[in-house]
This record gives structure tokens, sequence and C-alpha cells, in this order.
């Protein structure tokens, strides 16, 4: 090929090789700056460009190499198929390599009991240098094997875990300071500034900006209903390029691939356009979209022992609790509940029971749970981004009012047929829906607790009396109607089941199809496993807090066109399993329920 070419002279395979260095993303750039920003995202989008940025640089290696072969002639006139072969090999051996050694390298660093604690770091670092050389070795991908090593390890318990984490943070940052002082020592600027590496460069990467990702990404997230069609254009739009394909961009260089230096320089300049239009812009395009919010800083930078079965969280001081008093003997905790210290304008200070307390104070709080089941899985991350929390009754009291103190959210109850003992001791600082019609942040909730009458306890109701409750809220239903029916039972033929305590109301099913609510959540039924199905019209998180046998606490996403965001979780005979949420095509009306599959 002449070397004084026009723009679209470039040569198939050439072509496909500056497709395959550009294919790779940098997720790590976008988390950078949102992190900075203090910005957080919904919807699962944070794991969603984690997965693809971690899994198209093993793709992005192998057609690079491939295509590199094919260019120079060094693979030997290797067909299709076997470039198939290879390719299958590769990832097949990457993949199982990398989970043996990740596996090996957490049975390692748990029981090997090092002295100095500082080996750890050294220890595990020598495990990543040997998942990507074994695994070279055996011609398997080194990339992906690294990635699912990295996978293994990071979701294991692992002893010194904290002092794995800041020094890997800081060793990435100094491997990539040097990987970018290094790959600017390979850029001429008066070749970066010819008029065919900028023409082709600013063509490429408006391309792949503005028309090739955007397609790809819908195209890819067709399946998945949960996402937004805001959500689509936001991961559309932060396919950034860091590093990784200036690194592989020079292959064909050392490879002597004719028109490299173009190929290189053009790349180059790609990456440059990349992070100066999406990467200035990742912040505001979450804000524009809606999908960003704010990740508070912690003021506690304190961390328990894995040994330790307490749970040590961050407590934010707000008006519910201030409520019956403003010291801190005045403050209702859950049971086996500690306040260690108090974070207020920057001064911390350990408390006393005459402490005054005063709202936006943080409290540094310890809780010993007797019931592991229900408090062993808290995380007060899982809560970020939610509006609000909402329990369909048969949980302890004590059990919300610590969720309501740990999380900082409203909670709104309804009774179930268990909670016998919330009249003497109700849930402190939670809000009781039941037999009322609330709005919340423009939304109508509509809350009906009991199940059907089987002997003579509590919260306890004929169909007969169900209807007349419902009647007797008439008037408010006809005036403004109900968005989300909160209710503990569920409706008939809906998820029952056939025994006396279990069976649904059928007012509940007449009530959904008279007033068309977006949601009914319940509890009460745990004879059926209950799986998620994506639905393309929610956006949120909602959280049903169920029985009380709750063995761990888990966020779903939804995909929900409400701008209302709850968490619902949902439990099966001890166990815990995502809800279900799905059209009931047989009912007449918008009506969804929680149905049973």
């Amino acid at each position: 090929m002449k070397r004084n070419h026009s723009i679209l002279s470039l040569a198939l395979a050439l072509a496909l090789l500056l497709a395959a260095t550009m294919s790779s993303t940098d997720s790590a750039s976008v988390f950078s700056i949102l992190r900075s920003k203090k910005q957080g995202l919904r919807q699962h989008l944070r794991p969603l460009l984690e997965l693809e940025s971690g899994s198209n640089d093993p793709m992005a290696y192998v057609l690079t190499v491939l295509l590199v072969g094919v260019l120079t002639d060094a693979s030997g006139g290797t067909g299709i198929g076997m470039s198939i072969v290879m390719f299958l090999v590769q990832m097949v051996v990457g993949a199982l390599s990398g989970y043996l050694i990740g596996r090996l390298a957490v049975w390692t660093i748990n029981r090997i009991a090092l002295v100095n604690h500082s080996l750890y770091s050294v220890l595990l670092l020598a495990f990543v240098f040997l998942s990507f050389a074994f695994t070279d070795l055996v011609h398997g991908n080194g990339y992906l094997a690294v990635y699912i090593s990295g996978l293994v390890v990071g979701n294991h318990k692992l002893v010194q875990k904290r002092v794995l984490n800041v020094f890997f943070d800081g060793f990435t940052w100094l491997v990539q300071i040097v990987m970018f002082l290094t790959l600017g020592l390979l850029v001429n600027l008066d070749e970066l500034v010819q008029p065919e590496v900028l023409a082709l460069g600013t063509l490429v990467g408006a391309f792949m900006i503005l028309v090739a990702r955007p397609l790809t990404v819908f195209a890819c997230l067709m399946p998945f209903r949960r996402f937004s069609t805001k959500a689509r254009l936001y991961v559309s739009w932060v396919g950034l390029r860091g590093a990784v394909p200036i690194i592989f961009a020079t292959y064909p260089v050392l490879a002597g691939v004719v028109d490299s230096n173009l190929l290189f320089n053009v790349v180059f300049l790609v990456t440059i356009i990349s992070l100066l239009v999406q990467g200035t812009t990742v912040s505001g395009m979450a804000n524009l979209l809606g999908l960003s919010y704010e990740e508070r800083e912690s003021a506690f930078d304190v961390n328990m022992h894995d040994d330790i079965k307490s749970v040590l969280t961050e407590v934010e001081v707000n008006d519910a609790m201030l409520r019956g008093g403003t010291t801190l003997r005045d403050i209702v905790l859950p049971d086996n509940t500690l306040v260690m210290m108090v974070c207020r304008d920057g001064d911390y200070f350990v408390p006393q029971g005459k402490t005054q307390l005063v709202q936006g104070d943080k409290l540094l709080v310890i809780s010993d749970a007797p019931d592991q089941g229900l408090w062993d899985y808290f995380s007060k991350e899982k809560l970020q981004g939610a509006d609000a929390i909402i329990s369909c009754g048969d949980l302890p009291s004590s059990y919300l009012t610590f969720l309501v103190t740990m999380a900082n959210k409203p909670l709104f109850y309804v009774h179930g047929n268990h909670d016998t003992r919330y009249e003497q001791q109700p849930p402190e600082g939670c809000d009781c829906i039941d037999g009322k019609v609330i709005e919340f942040k423009g939304y109508r909730i509509l809350g009906l607790g009991g199940c059907m009458k089987y002997n003579s306890s509590v919260h306890q109701y004929t169909e007969r009396q169900m209807r007349w409750r419902i009647a007797k809220l008439g008037r408010s239903l006809r005036r403004g109607g109900v968005d989300i029916l909160i209710t503990h039972a569920p409706a008939q033929g809906v998820g029952d089941m056939e025994d006396a305590c279990h069976r649904g109301f059928a007012c509940f099913k007449e009530l959904m199809e008279r007033f068309h609510p977006q949601y009914h959540l319940h509890g009460h039924v745990h004879g059926a496993v209950f799986q998620f199905l994506h639905i393309q019209r929610l956006l949120g998180n909602f959280l049903d807090i169920g029985e009380r046998s709750l063995l761990k606490c888990q966020q779903i996403q939804m995909n929900h066109r409400l701008d209302l965001n709850m968490l619902l979780i949902k439990h099966n005979g001890g166990e815990l399993f995502q809800a279900t949420v799905e059209f009931n095509p047989g009912a007449r009306g918008n009506i969804r329920y929680l149905d049973q599959l």
C-alpha cells in the first residue's frame, strides 16, 4: 500500500484492526470522575459498565492479535476456522485458569497467617502475575484470567482485606501514571497533526461516539427491559477510551504492520477526543438524565474485623429521631445498640446520656442483634438512592425501628397477622398506613393490612369485613385514586394458597380492577419460590419486607416509570427470594401483581 493515500484507502484488514484496538472501554475513568463529584448511578449502571469494561479487554486483545497475525502473515495462513478455534480455546482456558487461580489465592491468603500484614499485598500481587503468566503459557487469554481472578478474590472474604484495598488502590494509580508517561513518549506531535491523522481520527471518533456506540448499546440491551431509555442513553454516552486501546495499538507497530504508525496516531487521537468530549460530560449527562444521586461521604472511616458479628453503622440524626426529646437518652434505639461517637461539624466526641443532639449530627452506632437472620446482611449502601421503605407486615417492631434508624428513610408499614405486639410496642419513627390513603412525593399509597380470618387473633378479617374497610375509604379513593396498593395478604387467585390462612381477598382484585393501581405489593405468602421478572416501565427500588425469617437483604433494581424509589424484599420459608412483579394478562386494566411462578 502506498504511504501517501486518501482517508478511505485503508485495507479491510487494517480497518478491522483499527476497530479491534478501539473496542476496549475504560469504566474506571467514569467512576473516578463520579467519585470526585460524589455521585452515584441508579439502575445498577455501575456493575453493568464494570462488566462491559472488564469483558471487552480480553475480546479486544484476541481480535488484535489475530488481525496482526493476518496482516503480517505470522499465522502461516491460518484459516477462519482455525482462528475461531484459537479464539474459543483462549477464552475457555483463560476463564477456567482465572477462576482456579482466584480460588487458590483466596484459600492461600486466608490460611497462610503471615506475621507481617504488609506481605499480604505482595502475595496477592504475585497471584496477579501468576494468573497472567501461567494462562498465557498454556495458550489462554491472560487478560481474561486476571479479570476472572479479580472477580473471585473480590467476592470472597479475605483476611486483611482493608490493607489489600489500600495497597492496590495506590498501586493502580502508580501503574496508570507510569503507563501514560510511557505511552506519551511514543507519540510524535508532528505525526499527530498530519491532515490524514486529524481527518481520520475525527471521523472515527465522531462515528464511534454518535453512531456506532449508541446502536450497539441499544441492540445489546434490547433483551434487558429493566433498563430505561435514559439508562441506555447514558451507557451509550460513557464509552470512554483509556490507555488500553493505545497499548493494543503498539502491537501492530512492534509487528511491523504496514501503516501501523498511522493506526497508532489515529487511536491516540480518538482516545483524546473521547476523554475531552465524553469524559468532561460524564457527571453532567448523569444529572441531565436523572440517573445520579449524591453519595454521602462517611464521617467515620472505621471497620470491624470479619469475625466480629456486630454491625457498625453511621446514622444521621433527623427530625423523627428527635420527636421524643433532644438528648441521647431520649432517642429510641433498637435493643443491643450503642452510640459510640458523635460527629458534629467536623468535631468528634464520645456522647453521654445527657448529650444534646441536633439535626444533622452523625452517630457511630454498633448493634449486636440477637436474631442474626434479620440483621447479618444489613448494608446501608443498598438503601442509597431509595426514598422510602415499605413493610408488608410480620416483622418484629424492633427491626423496623432498626431499619428506619440506620437507613434514615421514611418507613411505611401495614399489620401482618403475627404483629400481635405492635399495639403495646409500635415501631418507633415509622408510619402506619394500615387502613389509610397517604400521599408521598405526589403518589397515593393505600395500605390494607391483615389476612383472611382463620382464628380469633388480631389483624384478621373476613371477606365482608375487608370489603367494609375499603368501602370506608371510598370518598378518598374516588377523589384521587391510588397509585400503589400495599397489603399483607395477596389478592384472590394471584399468588395466594388454598389453606384458610393464606387465601387471598377477592375485594383486592376488584379494587385494582376499578382504580388501576400501578403496583400491588404484599407479604404473607411463603409457599412458593418468587423470582424477579423485568418490566420495561419499572424505574426504582422497592423494599417490601415480608416475613420475620429474612436471611439477607438484597436490593432489586427495577425500571419503573414513577419517580418514586423503594426497595422490595420477599422471603420464602426461611430463605430470601427476589420478588415477582408482572402483568396479569387475564385481568382487565393496567394491573400488576406480585404473582407466583
